[in-house]
């Protein structure tokens, strides 16, 4: 692996695509890789590749197009595509992913914090936001691999495992087995040596009793939670289609 000042034969370029300008700056970064290696195999992944594949492949230089499933299997495209012409579009219906893709960690940097993903997609579809069309639906990781990604952090010398997701709060609802994001918590809880856990984002409305519990019964659980309410208006709630209004988390006086 080589910074990317340098000149290389592969570059895998992982896209957003949030905003307008994260996709400027995804094509921005594309052609900065092939104008450092005309003849080099450009992989591109990610959010912005898959919900606008055509404008990746319009790129001069693009050899694989990936989306936000498959990507466990992307050495195998780019040696494929190093040996054919053309460029290779793996890009699928990302409505019909189902399965949390699982990638383990193979190298991790000396950091005292860790970010552990445990669900990926949404299926809000709040009318601003593309995270939906990029992502899919909820998909949760399960709860014995959480376990043994955890403990491998811990392994490597992490104190602190943040859980993070795309829609974190959803975590458990496509999983057959009865399992909630308190669940989750518990099985990383489990693992020797973790000095603290804390959670990313959450909806305000998505808090259990169950999970608030945890946090008060286990001093190793930090009593830190990111709620992002998106606005104090029903109105402005109902235009963005949040599903829930503000008297669900109004605090009772």
């Amino acid at each position: 692996m080589f910074p990317f000042e340098d000149k290389a034969d592969f570059y895998v370029i992982n896209t957003c695509s949030v905003t307008s300008l994260g996709d400027r700056k995804s094509r921005q970064i594309i052609r900065r890789a092939q104008r450092q290696n005309e003849q080099a195999v450009i992989a591109v992944c990610g959010c912005y590749a898959q919900v606008h594949p055509e404008e990746i492949k319009a790129i001069e230089g693009v050899r694989v197009v990936l989306g936000t499933k498959e990507r466990s299997h992307i050495v195998e495209y780019v040696e494929q595509a190093a040996r054919e012409d053309g460029i290779l579009d793996e890009v699928g219906n990302i409505m019909e992913a189902k399965d949390f893709e699982d990638i383990p960690l193979y190298d991790m940097p000396q950091r005292t914090r860790a970010f552990l993903k445990i669900e990926d997609g949404c299926q809000n579809f709040c009318s601003y936001c593309i995270i939906p069309y990029a992502r899919g639906p909820v998909k949760s990781r399960h709860l014995d691999k959480i376990h043994a990604e955890a403990a491998k952090l811990v392994a490597a010398g992490f104190k602190e495992i943040v859980l993070t997701g795309i829609h974190l709060g959803a975590y458990g609802r496509d999983l057959p087995e009865d399992v909630t994001l308190a669940d989750a918590c518990r099985e990383v809880l489990r693992v020797e040596g973790l000095k603290r856990l804390r959670l990313g984002s959450l909806e305000s409305i998505e808090l259990s009793p169950d999970l608030f519990e945890l946090i008060r019964s286990d001093e190793r659980f930090c009593a830190h939670l990111h709620l992002p309410l998106q606005a104090g208006s029903d109105a402005v709630l109902k235009g963005m289609n949040r599903h829930y209004d503000t008297a669900e988390f109004r605090p009772a006086h």
